[in-house]
């Protein structure tokens, strides 16, 4: 059975584009992952004190036979495979990838909350959220994004789109 997701992808280490792409070219050539929608790409202030460098985010959607721990599983295998290093939290990164939401799912477990707890104040999943996904309803409150009051977001900026390969560009078209 098929599944659709919303990813939050971000970078702040080495060539940022060049992780984000990676990042979409490997959940697509998944065999059990398609990606289906991405937006564009948001500048971000990093969060806490660890983090140096800008990032760079966006969110994508996809179509998954996977259940939500398999995805789990298989973007953390993504992560590491990128060079994604988990030390220090919030600190710089070559690639982070969450799982935003799962269909219509809750889900609080000690490895994996969805919705993501932290999605609606941040900016830099709301925005993009919003290019792709406006009419996805946020599971706990079952509004529509598009809807929902959102505070302003400071440090935020839209950078651009993301160049594919030839063979994902046609696919996976911007929205």
């Amino acid at each position: 059975m098929m599944h659709r997701a919303l990813l939050g992808l971000g970078s702040s280490l080495g060539n940022r584009r060049y992780y984000l792409m990676l990042a979409i070219v490997s959940l697509h050539h998944h065999r059990k992952i398609s990606v289906l929608k991405r937006s564009s790409i948001w500048g971000s202030l990093p969060l806490g004190e660890a983090a140096k460098n800008v990032f760079y985010n966006m969110v994508i959607e996809i179509e998954t036979e996977l259940s939500p721990a398999e995805l789990l599983v298989t973007v953390i295998e993504i992560e590491e495979f990128l060079g994604r290093k988990r030390c220090v939290r919030w600190s710089d990164r070559t690639i982070d990838i969450d799982i935003l939401l799962y269909e219509d799912q809750v889900i609080s477990s000690t490895d994996l909350s969805v919705p993501h707890p932290e999605m609606l104040s941040r900016g830099f999943v709301i925005e993009p959220l919003l290019e792709i996904a406006s009419d996805w309803q946020h599971p706990e409150n079952r509004m529509c994004f598009k809807d929902m009051e959102m505070a302003s977001f400071l440090g935020l900026w839209k950078i651009g789109y993301l160049s594919l390969p030839i063979s994902l560009s046609w696919n996976i078209l911007p929205q």
